[in-house]
């Protein structure tokens, strides 16, 4: 027995011993190996440097459910702040000065140019005036929210809140599937983009606000829309907006009256107004360009999905600005949230790109602004993403630095700006969200899976809310000083 009591302690020794030798041995390729990967015998090995491997240990993942947790607990002042609107002034001022802190200071909170936490107000009073017409929102951005994600969250949450139907603009034809809305067109048409990997770009700049369009060349077809899910119907209006028609351009709903637009240069409309309905057909017969077809509920709030895969957000200089403002400002746009960045990653090397980049996302923002004066701009930073560096999995290096230049930039430029990077738990915190059960984000470490787009969109939704229950409670407040 005690024979084998000493074998066993040398082969405990021994084991521990050869465990700190494969970690010292590691330390020393760590500090001596190369910058670049070594190649042989046709390979190209990578070896982690030093600098990466203490990064690493240094920045243990997140966890998500507690991040996420923490984040929406962080904007759960809402229905306290509700509360002291109907209770003594005194409680109302200490829930207004509690939400100003969060403003300045949460991750997840929306960070206002120059400190204005009444940026956004217009937008906010624009919809709660949207009892005779539709007030629209664009949401354009990346992959990320292609399918809806991340703008239904958001759609929904506005129309339960000021009232509104229907998914706002969508193209004639959509070669991607969306969760709110079935479509399906009769005949392939040519159809070309402003931006992204989808298709071919025009040899033109009429692209509509959709930064897209359809061109008819005297074919018939028949787009067939059907509302998914429950809430998603209750359709009352439907606009085609059409341009540049060389020839008499017929368009029929269901079995309404046709409607007629002549040739054109410039952009025509055909609306038809319905009882509410959860599908349709649409026929249209002619020459020319179709920008988008608008489906709303006559009134209240729609919110546009704008998604551009592979796109970086520097696009708008490709497109007709006449065209945009003239289709922003026949569906009332009062709010533009543009989510873009992680496509540009690739491409960024060093600050010096980085700056570069954000000069022409501020540049992107004052087009914006030209264009559609009446409107309010939020901006969406990219989310963390992954890849390899030395061999090791991590956050993009320039990342951080991208986020926190963007955030700057929108300040300078005088728009909101909102850190999905931050929020997702910074650093490293995309391995945690693909790791996650179930999964919140995909196996390429770069977009998220439904489930996870709908907790980060529910996030977002937080941060607005909280910012419009601001708006309530300071015009209460105010009220009550001027009745004094």
């Amino acid at each position: 027995m005690k024979r084998h009591d000493r074998k066993t302690g040398v082969g405990l020794w021994a084991t521990v011993g050869f465990i700190f030798s494969v970690i010292g041995a590691l330390g020393v390729v760590a500090v001596i190996s190369p910058e670049g990967p070594v190649e042989l015998a046709g390979a190209k090995l990578h070896f982690p440097d030093l600098k990466t491997m203490l990064a690493n240990a240094g920045s243990p993942r997140v966890s998500v459910d507690e991040q996420l947790s923490r984040m929406e607990e962080s904007m759960n002042l809402n229905a306290d702040s509700i509360a002291a609107a109907d209770s003594a002034m005194s409680a109302r001022a200490d829930s207004l000065r509690r939400m100003e802190r969060i403003f300045g200071k949460s991750e997840s909170s929306l960070r206002f140019p120059g400190g204005d936490f009444t940026y956004l107000f217009p937008a906010y009073r624009a919809m709660e005036g949207a009892d005779s017409a539709c007030v629209h929102v664009f949401h354009y951005g990346d992959s990320q929210i292609e399918g809806d994600r991340i703008t239904q969250i958001i759609r929904d949450s506005l129309q339960s809140l000021f009232g509104g139907a229907g998914p706002g603009m969508i193209p004639l034809w959509q070669p991607i599937a969306c969760r709110t809305v079935s479509q399906t067109l009769t005949d392939s048409v040519a159809t070309f983009y402003a931006a992204g990997i989808m298709g071919r770009r025009a040899t033109h700049d009429r692209y509509g606000a959709m930064a897209q369009m359809a061109e008819m060349r005297g074919e018939r077809v028949t787009m067939r829309v059907e509302a998914l899910g429950k809430g998603h119907g209750g359709y009352r209006s439907v606009t085609a907006f059409v341009g540049n028609v060389t020839d008499t351009m017929r368009l029929t709903l269901d079995s309404l009256s046709a409607k007629a637009i002549g040739p054109t240069d410039g952009l025509a409309t055909a609306t038809w107004r319905l009882p509410s309905r959860n599908t349709f057909r649409l026929t249209l017969q002619g020459r020319g360009d179709v920008y988008g077809i608008e489906i709303d509920g006559g009134k209240g709030v729609t919110v546009t999905n704008i998604p551009m895969r592979g796109a970086d957000g520097l696009f708008l200089h490709r497109m007709d600005q006449s065209l945009l403002r003239a289709m922003m400002r026949k569906v009332r746009t009062r709010l533009i949230i543009m989510e873009f960045g992680g496509n540009a990653l690739p491409m960024i090397n060093d600050t010096a790109d980085v700056t570069r980049y954000c000069k022409g996302i501020g540049t992107q923002i004052d087009r914006m602004k030209t264009v559609c004066p009446e409107a309010r701009i939020i901006f969406i930073g990219p989310a963390d993403m992954s890849i390899k560096v030395n061999g090791t999995l991590q956050t993009h290096p320039q990342l951080p630095d991208l986020t926190a230049k963007l955030a700057q930039t929108c300040d300078e430029h005088g728009v909101a700006f909102w850190d999905m990077y931050d929020v997702m738990g910074g650093w490293n915190s995309m391995i945690a969200w693909v790791d996650h059960q179930p999964q919140l984000a995909g196996s390429d470490y770069v977009h998220f899976t439904t489930r996870g787009a709908n907790r980060i969109a529910g996030i977002l939704w937080k941060a607005i809310k909280m910012n419009y229950d601001y708006m309530k409670l300071r015009d209460k407040a105010c009220k009550e000083t001027d009745e004094k």
